[in-house]
């Protein structure tokens, strides 16, 4: 039987397709070591049972994971539910299946574990290889250092509780990025190798780390705690608020033969910054809203207030874009916690590529959103190169009673699916449509099996 031809590819040259990113960080082997310890771990559990899980059905399974982050649902089985069913999450695996192998996802062999060893050795693995991939990522020369916290209220010996964060309980991981948020050094490793500007906050900074680092000829900015300042004293907090917001003092010293400058400046509340490269001056006017006056007002702004403000923040701004489509699965196991919130960074990472390779190679308002991003890669993960899992048995007989209304356009699926030379067969469907092949306006009976949209069934087009 002939297949039939899906639509042409949409992306311009020296552009990939979604997936492709996702796929580059999160690679086959990666994918492949996920697979052996999963049915590892089921014949540890059962050797009467096993799971027999392939690399297709992982893609699918994390597919699935990443529609469930779309479509939020109280409970995952809701997905599978008559009443609250999703498609795309309930066409591709059976609840059952996917269950299951959610209850088996494993990471690690259970026979290496030590008593007392790595807490995270159930995750461990995974960890190495996504910090390979995050280092393939070409590193910029200013990277800042910060916190990150993986939400998590569940029992666990390694769950912290930090109140100044949006989210008090969970996972606290540290993290390396590039001023463009991309994860150069990935999460539970912040060693950095070659760069030349550092940025951290008052968690990390101090005089001996900034003279150590610049021993190394790394240049760094922080803000940093008045208590590490031994000897330094400034203005008093009353005495700079009676001058008014912009008021900044200045010290600097040398300390083992490094030049270290010290500035408190007062803007709604006083903050320090510690430097080894850049001071004070030159000063700069920046607009604030001031209350009583009820009017913007120019307000003067220490030059290291500038150049700390323009490159920290990386990690606080990608917890924001992991936190828009969050996967919000619950589980048993505490390890399940991080493997979600490595996946959804990983794709935001790839989403972050993408929009860097666009940007030379199409206009602003042709970049593919975060959310259509999401939702082309999680597209592709369950359907790409995979052979439909039909129901066995007769199908339903419900009949529909009323006038037939229009309703919205059929679903096209992303150009990999389309292109992926698997089950894609005519079938000949009960309705008409429209050919969804471009510059074609025929109204035909004949629809893909796979991608479920209506084509023409002719010599030219199945060539």
């Amino acid at each position: 039987m002939t297949r039939i031809s899906c639509l042409p590819v949409l992306f311009p040259s020296g552009v990939s397709e979604p997936v492709d990113y996702f796929r580059h960080l999160f690679h086959r082997e990666i994918m492949e070591e996920v697979v052996r310890q999963t049915n590892l771990y089921a014949l540890q559990r059962d050797v009467t049972r096993p799971l027999n899980v392939t690399v297709a059905e992982m893609e699918q399974f994390i597919g699935v994971c990443f529609h469930m982050s779309i479509h939020v649902l109280p409970k995952t089985r809701l997905y599978w539910n008559p009443q609250t069913r999703v498609e795309m999450v309930a066409s591709t695996m059976s609840l059952n299946r996917w269950e299951n192998i959610k209850r088996h996802l494993h990471f690690a062999d259970n026979n290496n574990q030590v008593p007392g060893g790595d807490k995270l050795f159930k995750v461990r693995p995974l960890l190495n290889f996504l910090n390979d991939s995050y280092r393939s990522i070409p590193m910029d020369e200013m990277l800042c250092v910060d916190e990150q916290m993986v939400p998590f209220k569940g029992k666990s010996q390694l769950k912290q509780y930090i109140p100044m964060k949006p989210k008090r309980w969970g996972y606290k991981i540290n993290m390396a990025l590039c001023t463009t948020l991309m994860c150069t050094q990935g999460p539970f490793n912040p060693v950095m190798d070659s760069l030349t500007l550092l940025f951290f906050d008052n968690w990390f900074c101090s005089v001996d780390l900034q003279i150590l680092l610049e021993k190394e000829k790394i240049h760094s900015v922080g803000t940093v705690r008045q208590g590490r300042l031994a000897g330094c004293t400034f203005m008093d907090d009353r005495a700079m608020k009676a001058k008014g917001r912009g008021t900044h003092e200045e010290k600097m010293t040398t300390h083992n033969g490094v030049n270290l400058w010290a500035v408190k400046w007062f803007d709604n509340r006083p903050v320090t910054l510690l430097s080894t490269f850049v001071a004070a001056n030159p000063t700069t006017q920046v607009l604030r809203w001031d209350k009583k006056k009820k009017e913007v007002v120019r307000v003067s702004r220490p030059n290291v207030v500038a150049v700390y403000n323009k490159s920290m923040g990386g990690v606080d701004l990608l917890d924001s874009l992991i936190a828009l489509y969050r996967t919000k699965i619950r589980s048993k196991k505490w390890y399940h916690r991080i493997v979600f919130h490595m996946l959804d960074m990983t794709l935001v990472e790839a989403w972050l590529l993408h929009r860097r390779d666009c940007q030379s190679q199409m206009p602003e308002i042709a970049h593919l959103p975060l959310l259509d991003f999401k939702i082309q890669v999680a597209s592709c993960l369950c359907m790409e190169n995979k052979v439909s899992n039909k129901r066995k048995g007769r199908p339903s007989q419900a009949v529909v009673v009323g006038k037939n209304k229009r309703g919205p356009q059929s679903f096209v699926p992303p150009d990999p699916v389309r292109r992926d030379r698997t089950d894609h067969w005519p079938l000949h469907a009960s309705e008409k449509g429209r050919c969804k092949m471009p510059g074609c306006k025929g109204i035909v009976r004949s629809k893909c099996s796979k991608c479920a949209v209506f084509l023409c069934f002719t010599q030219e087009m199945t060539e």
